[in-house]
């Protein structure tokens, strides 16, 4: 096994670790009495942290913060383009999570969560389209099974309809939610792939670009969040926590797409959302039910399946067709 091979699953534990524990913090944090704090403003504090640590992580890797600051600023001289394509899935996100924001709002839970599954199958259009991975039949079979084992892991059997709902507009969001998740998803794979940058320092363009991107959110939809004593509101040391978890993840998830691929990472949250929930069943009130059991079930069943595949045709480029 080479270093890129130990590396793809080093990093795909890693995030189902870090995303399980980021999860089960953030519904603590949520728990305690008091204030709550403001998940917009959580994500910027997350992407300052991930900024702050990719930039040290540059320095390890170039031995010293002055070749670091260097490397900086010689990528943004000399490659503008490349640093500004960077942007593009700042851009995307932001447009993902407003229209997912709509899609929950106009619809119901259960129909968000099975909805949402298109995500899935938008990833690996855009993975065959773009990047040229071919995905056999048992993969894209695996695939639709692991969005219904999330959909029962996750579907709530004592929700009650509300009945204000606009089922078209919210299936439409979720539509441009989906597709600008799976080509955001694909564009970053493409971007960690590509050797031109470290790692490193894409995650620190990344970092910037969602900053930014995060502020504009905040100046039209809440600007009296960036007041200081608005922002850190309901900021306790498990907030801290889950947002520091959240921050360690953004660089996992990069780690995942430079030596994995983006639908892996889709199996590795998938795989996150079990344990969490497991883990959940000792922390705090929750009740197993048939659904999640057989959901659990389905999801394991998909990872085995989807390796089966990959085993099998290797993730070989697909071949030009003749006209």
């Amino acid at each position: 096994m080479n270093f890129e091979e130990k590396m793809k699953y080093v990093s795909l534990i890693l995030l189902v670790f870090f995303t399980s524990a980021q999860v089960l913090c953030m519904r603590y944090a949520r728990t305690l009495p008091g204030d709550h704090y403001d998940t917009s403003t959580a994500v910027i504090v997350g992407e300052c942290m991930k900024l702050v640590m990719s930039y040290f992580l540059l320095a390890f890797e170039k031995g010293s913060c002055k070749a670091a600051t260097s490397q900086l600023l010689s990528e943004a001289t000399c490659h503008t383009q490349n640093v500004l394509l960077q942007s593009v899935p700042a851009i995307l996100y932001t447009i993902q999570n407003n229209f997912n924001y709509i899609a929950i709002s106009n619809l119901e839970a259960a129909v968000f969560q099975v909805s949402s599954q298109l995500k899935l199958l938008t990833a690996a259009i855009f993975t065959v389209t773009f990047l040229k991975k071919y995905i056999s039949p048992f993969q894209w079979l695996a695939l639709v099974i692991l969005g219904v084992g999330v959909i029962l892991v996750q579907i709530d059997p004592t929700a009650k309809l509300s009945g204000s709902t606009n089922m078209a507009l919210g299936l439409f969001s979720v539509v441009v939610a989906c597709t600008t998740s799976g080509f955001a998803g694909v564009f970053m794979e493409k971007m960690f792939k590509d050797n031109k940058f470290s790692l490193w320092s894409r995650n620190v363009w990344l970092a910037i670009y969602s900053i930014l991107s995060g502020v504009l959110g905040l100046i039209f939809k809440n600007p009296a969040l960036l007041v200081p004593a608005n922002f850190f509101k309901g900021y306790t040391f498990w907030a801290w926590l889950a947002i520091f978890l959240l921050a360690v993840g953004g660089l996992i998830i990069a780690m995942v797409l430079k030596y994995a691929d983006n639908i892996l990472k889709a199996f590795g949250n998938s795989a996150s959302i079990i344990v969490s929930s497991w883990i959940s069943l000792y922390l705090f009130d929750f009740k197993i039910t048939k659904y999640f059991l057989l959901g659990c079930t389905l999801v394991v069943v998909a990872i085995v399946l989807y390796s089966y595949g990959a085993k099998s045709v290797s993730y070989v480029r697909m071949q030009p067709t003749k006209v």
